[in-house]
């Protein structure tokens, strides 16, 4: 097993518990740009499609700006917990794909990730509001950027 695709999913998972959406839509446009990422499995392919990379960037802008609403749930209640845990599970199973390997591993591995990462980071997050002075929905921007940077990064040093 080759480790680099494993740290690959295990970071994308991670980071879809940050963001449910940043790390899929962040995916499924490196796979339409970069001819050397294509997914293998049938049942992922429409990760390749121009109109899932579109829809996911626009679900995952859509995300960004409602997570500074004081009013959506928590991330580790049941909704946003499957969601964030079904993305992980998805961007793993794709990197796992692309690189020929089994997808139930790389879902495991990326859903985990994704798991662990949402409890981390929501405990985090109301742990430095509560001891400093910092906004909320400052530590949601850095969020923000840590999930749409990272997973940029991530994918640029996989290539």
């Amino acid at each position: 097993m080759n480790s680099e695709h494993t740290k690959t999913a295990l970071v994308l998972g991670a980071l879809s518990g940050l963001r449910t959406l940043s790390a899929t839509a962040v995916l499924s446009h490196y796979l339409r740009y970069n001819s050397n990422l294509k997914i293998k499995n049938r049942r992922l392919k429409f990760l390749n499609s121009a109109g899932f990379a579109l829809l996911s960037k626009l679900l995952a802008t859509g995300e960004i700006a409602i997570d500074k609403s004081p009013n959506i749930p928590d991330r580790v209640r049941p909704g946003g917990l499957s969601g964030r845990t079904l993305s992980g599970a998805l961007v793993g199973a794709a990197i796992y794909s692309i690189n020929k390997r089994r997808i139930w591993k790389g879902a495991l591995i990326g859903a985990t990730s994704a798991l662990a990462a949402t409890f981390l980071s929501f405990y985090t997050r109301k742990q430095i509001t509560r001891n400093t002075r910092i906004p909320d929905q400052v530590i949601g921007t850095v969020e923000d950027v840590i999930a749409v940077g990272g997973s940029v990064a991530v994918l640029e040093g996989d290539r």
